[in-house]
């Protein structure tokens, strides 16, 4: 018999992958300040340095792997190398040389994610429709 719990967990990683994406499209202009500058809110807030340091976005991907009992785990990974040197001189978290860390996130590559994500999230939610009709015909003959 088919197992909807598979497909349920199926439908889950999809999910994720999909916010995975969205998410790095969605922040995909997210600067920050180059690793070891030492500038961010933490600087401006004052002197004493109360806020938090900023950091450009880090992207994220995400890992399946055969669940316990069947079906797919998904968990979420940084993208490595995650940021790149873009030169922006008025951004406030720019260097000396007006340069900050921009989230290395190629359109085209969360476009075909998306698209994966999508398509694996139907094929998922098939298998589910055709083990409720099975059910529901088992339930019939008996």
């Amino acid at each position: 018999m088919i197992s909807a719990a598979a497909a349920i967990s199926g439908l889950a990683a999809s999910t994720a992958e999909l916010a995975a994406s969205a998410s790095n499209v969605a922040n995909a202009q997210t600067v920050g300040p180059l690793s070891g500058t030492g500038w961010g809110p933490a600087a401006i807030v004052g002197a004493g340095g109360t806020g938090p340091t900023a950091q450009a976005y880090q992207p994220v991907t995400t890992v399946q792997s055969t669940a316990p009992g069947g079906g797919v785990a998904a968990r979420f990974a940084a993208v490595s190398p995650g940021t790149e040197p873009a030169y922006d001189p008025q951004s406030p978290y720019a260097d000396g040389q007006g340069l900050v860390a921009q989230p290395r996130v190629d359109p085209n590559q969360e476009a075909v994610n998306q698209t994966g994500a999508f398509a694996a999230f139907k094929a998922n939610l098939a298998v589910l429709e055709v083990s409720d009709e099975m059910q529901k015909s088992l339930l019939a003959i008996a």
